[in-house]
């Protein structure tokens, strides 16, 4: 890369490191940590830039901002479908058996539809209550958000082994200012990783 282009990246990551707290919707959260996940393993750039060495020290610190925010949006997504599955419960008859005419349907068919249903009520603000969610971009999705094979956890898990493996002195730099807590919170990103594989 020439030097003017690695000027413009290293400006780029400045401030992408510096607005972290901007980062505020699933979709922002998810790409954050994907972007630095894809610089982790440019190996040759993180030893050949002196100012992505120095920015190294912020990298793990400010991904566990990102990771908490996300923890928070998924603990909602999931309450709002523990909610949705109890009133899926209301619509069983009272002695506890389906009503014969329930049996005609196609149950994935019908969660799936029910998804989608929820899916474009979420983008279409319709949600309801007023403390469900912070703001809109909390909820906004897009395909990178909903493919099952792109999934920020397991990334992160695979970028950081690889960094600890391939690059153990920027790895050093990344690690060795980690609070005793930062560190707990970085292994439990990477457990969580480990549990969505």
């Amino acid at each position: 890369p020439s030097i003017e282009n690695c000027a413009m990246d290293v400006q780029m990551l400045s401030l992408w490191l510096q607005d972290t707290d901007c980062f505020l919707g699933l979709h922002d959260r998810k790409i954050y940590v994907l972007g630095i996940c894809k610089l982790l393993e440019f190996d040759q750039l993180l030893n050949s830039i002196p100012a992505i060495r120095e920015a190294a020290v912020q990298f793990l610190p400010k991904l566990l901002v990102i990771f908490n925010g996300l923890k928070h949006i998924y603990e909602k997504i999931h309450a709002d479908d523990d909610d949705e599955e109890e009133g899926d419960e209301d619509d069983i008859d009272g002695d506890g058996e389906l009503e014969d005419s329930d049996d005609e349907y196609d149950e994935a068919g019908v969660a799936y539809v029910e998804e989608l249903e929820k899916i474009n009520a979420i983008n279409a603000g319709e949600i309801e209550g007023e403390d469900d969610w912070e703001n809109d971009l909390d909820i906004f999705t897009t395909p990178v958000d909903d493919n099952p094979d792109i999934d920020e956890y397991i990334q992160f898990k695979s970028s950081f082994e690889k960094a600890k493996s391939l690059n153990p002195e920027f790895f050093a730099l990344m690690t060795n200012s980690l609070s005793p807590e930062q560190t707990v919170q970085i292994q439990e990103v990477i457990n969580e990783g480990l549990r969505r594989v």
